[in-house]
């Protein structure tokens, strides 16, 4: 039951946070641009033309994936996984989750997706 109660608080919480952005009036005029992870891994030139429309100048994409500085180990915000190549996940969220669990999460998402038009 916790298990259960954690995901519908943190899909809660994702809902609400882009419910909250969309609403926003620096989103409303054009100040927050919203870039798609998935296909910026894909390497989607209409991702990158739309971020460099954004920002008002050209990105070189080779530097996505590479760091042009190092990391304070010491930092307490460190973590083993920077730098690392960006990778898409290695497995299906299903495959962890029960029925009830993975209908919520599509739920939420297609809840997202009617409000935002995102796919």
């Amino acid at each position: 039951l916790l298990y259960f109660e954690l995901v519908n608080l943190l899909l809660d919480l994702i809902f609400n946070y882009y419910w909250r952005l969309h609403d926003s009036d620096l989103y409303k005029n054009g100040r927050v641009h919203i870039v798609t992870y998935e296909n910026i891994l894909s390497g989607d030139n209409k991702e990158f033309e739309s971020l460099e429309n954004y920002l008002g100048f050209e990105l070189n994409k080779k530097g996505f994936g590479e760091l042009p500085f190092g990391f304070d180990e010491t930092d307490p915000t460190f973590s083993k996984n920077y730098g690392k190549t960006i990778s898409n996940p290695e497995t299906n969220f299903r495959d962890s989750l029960s029925s009830k669990s993975i209908r919520k999460v599509e739920n939420v998402f297609s809840g997202l997706n009617e409000i935002y038009q995102w796919w």
